[in-house]
Parts: C-alpha cells; sequence; structure tokens
C-alpha cells in the first residue's frame, strides 16, 4: 500500500517543522526563531505524530517565509533533515530521501 501524508500550511515557516531543541542547533537563527516558538504548531498538531510512521520519502518544498535567511535556512533544513531521519526506525533512517523543491 501507497499513502500519502501532508502537513501543509500556507505561509509556514520551517521552524513550524521542527522541534524547539533541534531549531537551537541553529544559533545564527536565534534572533528569527524566537517567534515560532510560541506553541505546538505545525510540528506538534501534526509532522510530530506521524514522524514514526515508515516513510520511503518527503517531498519538502517550502521556503518562502525564511526566503529573508538563507544562511540560516541551510542550517535549519539540514538540522530539519537529521532530525527527521532521526525520528524513523533505524533501518529506514539511511533510505529516508528528502526531495527539495527549489524556489
Amino acid at each position: 500500500p501507497v499513502g500519502v501524508a501532508v502537513a501543509a500550511v500556507d505561509g509556514a515557516a520551517i521552524q513550524e517543522f521542527m522541534r524547539e531543541s533541534v531549531i537551537k542547533k541553529c544559533p545564527q537563527t536565534a534572533d528569527v526563531t524566537q517567534r515560532w516558538i510560541k506553541g505546538p504548531g505545525s510540528f506538534g498538531a501534526g509532522v510530530d505524530t506521524v514522524l514514526g510512521l515508515s516513510f520511503k520519502a518527503v517531498l519538502w518544498y517550502q521556503g518562502e517565509s525564511n526566503a529573508g535567511n538563507p544562511n540560516s535556512y541551510k542550517c535549519l533544513l539540514q538540522a530539519l533533515i537529521e532530525s527527521w531521519r532521526h525520528a524513523q526506525e533505524r533501518q529506514q533512517r539511511e533510505a529516508l530521501a528528502f526531495l527539495l523543491v527549489e524556489l
């Protein structure tokens, strides 16, 4: 069986799809990150609940809300990918592909 999980939120920043502890791995984002650490957001409301499932790939199409901070986005995207892979079962971590759509 094939399934598709959608966690689309119009105008969302990448920080909304990450745990606070993962966001803090990117110190250069401190000035822009505080506004995203307010509550569960998209991560707690949906992403966190499905990360334990078996995924083969993630299609990542996001970035407009972070367009003003390209240097911090690079760190945040790498941290997001690592954290989502870490949430997968051990045998699937390396196999979890991320397909990135460029804006």
